[in-house]
């Protein structure tokens, strides 16, 4: 959007500065209408396509100068806002105390001033900044956020990217919805073409995928209460992955995803990673060895006599002569947790109903 309306204002620009081209040398075509109406066009479509060009280039780089912005801006907490202006404003005080001393000398009275206000400002403002533990034990006003401990209500939050296989996934939008996603969520625009390519597959797959990706992300602009931006970024030669990582590390932000080889690749980076694989395997209920539970069995397993269950969460538990149960609830014994890269395997027996109601 940024983009978009950079490049109308240069193109804009661009026409009328190409007509006051032509006007200011009109007299060269004092007897030649069409030769200065054609003349005109060139004019006005040269220096447009100028603008639209340059609108491109600009528009980019105030884009990547926001967003980097709304990221330092994260970093600090609203008393450090505020103990930065009040710096900043006695820096410049004390610079316009200095520059009228220095006011009479020649030259150095016309051409020091101006950099004597961009280092008082400056000094002014990182050192009430740095400074400030010192001056919120000072100021009550400023210490309503603190519990009485450095620290509390300073962390930061920066942006998070999302890769493909997240939004396709589905489960970012529950995340988000439950309030455990804060912070700025941010689509770079080669994750966008990424999804368009895929819901223009032939394979009826990659084109379910790839449209399922782009309603989910539409529901999530949709929703007020997550902050979800688009990045203007061309795809490079690097690829997909290798490109969002740059992203992530350009603007120190985080990467959300459930690939795992782009985990490790970011990991490797020194890029935060916030996988959802991870959070799912974190949430999910802790079982034991020998812990009984109650469990429906769906189906045959592989091995001779194996039935197949699952828990609420998804996680597969296989029933040691459970095959001739299926489609019973029955008690089952758990015997053996397996912590896979996929999620947990439960392997587990049968509990004799006499046993169970002895105990």
């Amino acid at each position: 959007m940024v983009v978009g309306f950079i490049r109308i204002v240069l193109v804009a620009i661009g026409a009328a500065g190409g007509l006051e081209f032509m006007r200011e040398y009109s007299s060269y075509w004092q007897n030649d209408e069409l030769g200065y109406f054609s003349a005109i066009v060139v004019a006005v479509f040269i220096l447009s396509g100028l603008g639209y060009v340059l609108g491109g280039v600009v528009g980019r780089w105030i884009e990547k100068l926001v967003v980097k912005a709304e990221t330092s801006i994260q970093r600090y907490s609203v008393s450090d806002m505020i103990l930065g202006f009040i710096g900043l404003v006695l820096g410049l005080g004390i610079a316009a105390l200095v520059s009228l001393s220095i006011r009479g000398i020649e030259l150095i009275g016309v051409y020091l001033p101006p950099l004597i206000f961009i280092v008082f400002g400056y000094l002014g403002l990182r050192v009430m900044i740095r400074k400030r533990t010192e001056f919120e034990s000072k100021l009550s006003f400023l210490t309503e956020q603190k519990v009485g401990r450095d620290g509390i209500g300073d962390m930061t939050v920066g942006p998070k990217f999302v890769d493909t296989s997240i939004v396709i996934d589905g489960r970012l939008g529950d995340v988000a919805r439950s309030g455990f996603l804060d912070g700025q969520v941010v689509v770079p625009t080669f994750v966008l073409q990424e999804l368009q390519r895929l819901a223009d597959s032939r394979d009826s797959a990659k084109r379910e995928k790839g449209r399922r990706g782009l309603d989910i992300l539409k529901e999530l602009q949709a929703d007020t209460s997550i902050s979800v931006d688009v990045l203007e970024e061309e795809l490079t030669s690097a690829g997909v992955d290798a490109q969002l990582v740059a992203v992530a590390k350009e603007f120190e932000g985080s990467i959300i995803t459930k690939d795992f080889n782009l985990q490790k690749v970011a990991e490797v980076a020194g890029v935060k990673v916030l996988s959802i694989n991870d959070l799912t395997n974190a949430v999910k209920s802790v079982i034991s060895s020998g812990e009984r539970i109650e469990v429906d069995i769906k189906e045959k397993g592989k091995e001779p006599g194996q039935g197949i269950g699952y828990l609420g969460d998804g996680t597969m538990i296989i029933i040691n002569e459970g095959g001739t149960h299926i489609g019973e609830k029955a008690t089952v014994e758990i015997t053996n947790v397996l912590q896979t890269s996929a999620g947990r395997l439960l392997f587990s027996k049968l509990v004799d109903p006499a046993s169970e109601s002895a105990g």
